[in-house]
């Protein structure tokens, strides 16, 4: 597993080696909360709509997972990438799972909610 920033290579710049340092990277960033969503993706096979429940087993099917971590004022997303890694492992395990974050495309501005009384 990897995790890293996008940026202007396919790459992107290395964020952190596991998960407990992203948990750390993402606190001393100001993060404060993570949250997780859900969206359907749009395939088509043979010129035909196919539904999320069919592509649900297979490579990038299953919908659009995200994980927002929430700042003051912003929010960073971080989403998942499947990959084929070393084709010729021993155990035939090639698939390697790279979460890249997108402060930039990412980034959105959050309001705050404000009450007042008369």
């Amino acid at each position: 597993m990897g995790v890293q920033r996008a940026g202007a290579d396919r790459e992107g710049a290395k964020f952190a080696a596991d998960p407990n340092e992203w948990f750390r990277r993402l606190k001393d960033d100001g993060v404060h909360a993570l949250r997780l969503s859900h969206g359907p993706t749009k395939h088509e096979l043979g010129g035909k709509n196919v539904t999320e429940r069919m592509l649900a087993g297979s490579v990038g099917g299953g919908g659009r997972w995200l994980i927002e971590a929430v700042k003051a004022t912003t929010s960073d997303l971080w989403e998942a990438r499947w990959e084929v890694g070393d084709k010729n492992r021993a155990d035939q395990k090639i698939w390697r799972v790279v979460y890249a974050g997108s402060p930039s495309i990412g980034r959105r501005r959050r309001t705050s909610r404000s009450t007042s009384t008369h």
